[in-house]
């Protein structure tokens, strides 16, 4: 699945592909993301390059 997000490394920001999520138990949902928007936060964190991946990663996804 496509994402946009920064990558250590590579600057500003970058088209990710990244696994979709599995539905693991009966209690989760999966929904379709229609629209999403980069804030403020996300321009912060881009322009002063503030990554802070998953543990084991080197992206991080941007956008809400």
């Amino acid at each position: 699945m496509k994402a946009i997000g920064i990558k250590e490394n590579i600057e500003g920001v970058t088209a990710l592909e990244i696994p979709e999520p599995e539905i693991e138990m009966a209690t989760q949902v999966k929904v379709e993301i229609i629209e999403a928007a980069l804030d403020g936060t996300d321009r912060a964190m881009i322009k002063n390059k503030l990554i802070d991946p998953p543990p084991g990663e080197d992206k991080f996804v941007l956008g809400h």
